[in-house]
């Protein structure tokens, strides 16, 4: 894959918390329209390359080409304005205000019109235009996360980060988790996933990279993962 057919490529990545490095020279490339997960068990690295990709870790190095243009060591609201949406694992809503106000917090005029707006989020989770009025602490795990999504589609990124959105959630919720990630694809939008679960990966991927202890150790199609126990062992099967 060329640099300019690339949505998001790092290079050499590393990456610390205080003296303490996590990343150690992450390569990885992400085409435009795909979704590839990050696969690794916790504490391999998923989390801290995200936050690396969107200006929240304490200190990287090396390069964070999205769309070409290196944003390594940029502000988290300047990456964001590329078009950069990270949805953490914690969620980070805000509980005291309804989801109307949630998603209105995460509100981003799209460069080129149209784009997310409510209406659109309530299409993608039609649970929350039922909840609307509802505070954002009063909410299922499933809801919130459903929430968090949808705050962070209406800064309309093009290039969305999930960090490990069906952790913790009913089957149910975890089948709508996979069916809004196949629409965001559907609609255009570049996913980068972290997971450590195989199953959901595989509903939901067009390629895999595995990360353990913060160095890449395979990046290629999902397939190539079947009998590789040394790589897919560790993850949860599903």
């Amino acid at each position: 894959m060329s640099e300019g057919d690339s949505a998001l490529r790092l290079e050499a990545l590393e990456a610390w918390y205080g003296l303490a490095r996590v990343l150690f020279g992450v390569d990885l490339a992400l085409a435009r329209g795909t979704v590839k997960v990050l696969l690794g068990r916790n504490g391999a690295g998923k989390t801290s390359t995200l936050k690396a990709v969107a200006g929240i870790m304490p200190r990287i190095a090396g390069r964070v080409l999205v769309d070409g243009r290196d944003v390594a060591g940029q502000a988290a609201h300047r990456i964001a304005r590329v078009g950069v949406g990270l949805v953490p694992e914690t969620r980070r809503i805000f509980r005291g205000l309804t989801v109307r106000e949630n998603l209105e917090v995460g509100r981003r005029a799209a460069s080129a019109g149209g784009g997310w707006d409510e209406a659109r989020v309530f299409a993608l989770f039609p649970a929350l235009e039922t909840l609307a009025s509802r505070r954002g602490g009063q909410l299922s795990g499933g809801e919130q996360q459903m929430l968090a999504i949808g705050r962070t589609l209406m800064g309309n990124p093009w290039l969305v980060l999930l960090d490990e959105p069906a952790e913790g959630l009913a089957p149910l919720v975890v089948n709508q988790m996979a069916e809004a990630i196949r629409a965001l694809k559907g609609a255009g939008t570049t996913v980068l996933l972290a997971e450590q679960n195989l199953a959901f990966a595989g509903r939901v991927a067009d390629g895999a990279a595995v990360i353990e202890r913060g160095r890449i150790v395979y990046d290629g199609p999902l397939a190539g993962l079947a009998g590789r126990a040394d790589l897919a062992g560790p993850l949860a099967p599903g």
